[in-house]
C-alpha cells in the first residue's frame, strides 16, 4: 500500500527494504502454479474497483479513491498476461504498439502509443474469436497454442486472451519492478569500474581497495580483487556502493587524467 505522503517522504519500489511480499509459495513459477491461487485475487481486485465490495479498513477513509496497481517483475507480467514474450520479433511490448526496433531504427519521428485500456479489451476479445474460429473450421491439432501465438505477435500486438482479463489486470495499472533492474545496472557499473581500475598500477590498485574498505567489507574488496562475480554482493551491499558514488568519482578524479571515458564513466555512477 502506497500513499502521496509516503513517496513525498522519499519511500520508492526500488528497495526491497519498502516491499512487503505477502504470499510465497513453493514451486515453479508457472500459469498452471500460479492460477489457481491468483484468480480469486483478480475477482476480488475487479469488484472492488467497480465498487461491489466495502473495503472495511480504520485506515482508508470510505471516500478515499482506491487504485489497485499491479507491480511485478517482467516475467510474471508475461506470465499473467499470456502477452507475445519478449523475445519475439513483431509485439513484444505490454503496454505500447511499438515493433521491435522501431524507435531505434525511427528515432526522430518515433511515436511510442500506448494501448488504451478499451483497445486491450478489443484485442482480447478478438484472439479469442480468432481461435475458437479456427480450432472450429481447422481441428484442434491443426490450429495449436503456437499457431495462435504466432498470430498475435504479428496481427494482434501481442495481445492473446490466455492471460487474465484485462477488467481484472488492468493494464493502464501496471507498474515494473525496477528493483532487478537497478541491482543488474548497479553491477554492469561495477564491473566497468573493476575493469578499469585492474589496468593500473599495484600501487593505484591498493589505494582503490583502501578507499573500498571504507564502505565495504573485506570480502566485498575480495570479489573485486579476485575477479569474482558480483552476483554475491547483497541488496544493501549494491546500496552501500551506490550511495558512495560520490567518494569512487572522487578518488577517479583526483588520481587520473581526465579523459573522456572516465568522464562518462563517473558520471554514469552519479546517475
Amino acid at each position: 500500500m502506497i500513499t502521496s505522503e509516503s513517496i513525498k517522504a522519499g519511500y520508492s519500489t526500488a528497495v526491497s527494504r519498502n516491499i512487503l511480499t505477502w504470499q510465497q509459495m513453493i514451486g515453479k513459477e508457472s500459469y498452471a502454479n500460479m492460477m489457481p491461487i491468483l484468480e480469486p485475487i483478480y475477482e476480488r481486485k475487479e469488484a472492488i474497483l467497480n465498487n461491489n465490495i466495502t473495503i472495511e479498513s480504520n485506515i482508508i477513509n470510505k471516500n478515499s479513491k482506491i487504485t489497485l496497481y499491479d507491480l511485478h517483475d517482467g516475467k510474471m507480467l508475461y506470465l499473467l498476461t499470456q502477452h507475445s514474450l519478449f523475445n519475439r520479433r513483431f509485439h513484444p511490448f505490454i503496454l505500447c504498439k511499438c515493433q521491435r526496433g522501431e524507435g531505434v531504427i525511427n528515432n526522430n519521428n518515433h511515436e511510442c502509443k500506448i494501448i488504451s485500456h478499451e483497445e486491450q479489451i478489443h484485442y482480447y476479445n478478438r484472439s479469442i474469436k480468432r481461435w475458437k474460429n479456427k480450432r472450429n473450421t481447422r481441428g484442434d491439432l491443426s490450429y495449436e497454442r503456437k499457431d495462435h501465438m504466432d498470430w498475435i505477435d504479428e496481427n494482434n500486438y501481442g495481445i492473446s486472451h490466455f492471460g487474465i482479463h484485462p477488467n481484472q489486470l488492468r493494464r493502464d495499472n501496471i507498474r515494473f519492478d525496477v528493483f532487478h533492474l537497478r541491482c543488474a545496472i548497479t553491477r554492469r557499473l561495477m564491473e566497468y569500474v573493476r575493469k578499469f581500475i585492474i589496468k593500473q598500477s599495484q600501487e593505484l590498485k591498493e589505494k582503490f581497495s583502501n578507499m573500498l574498505l571504507t564502505f565495504l567489507t573485506s570480502y566485498n574488496v575480495l570479489v573485486w580483487n579476485y575477479n569474482w562475480d558480483f552476483s554475491s554482493y547483497l541488496g544493501h551491499e549494491l546500496l552501500n556502493f551506490i550511495e558512495n558514488a560520490k567518494t569512487i568519482k572522487e578518488f577517479l578524479t583526483t588520481n587520473f587524467v581526465q579523459t573522456q571515458l572516465l568522464k562518462d564513466l563517473y558520471n554514469s555512477l552519479l546517475v
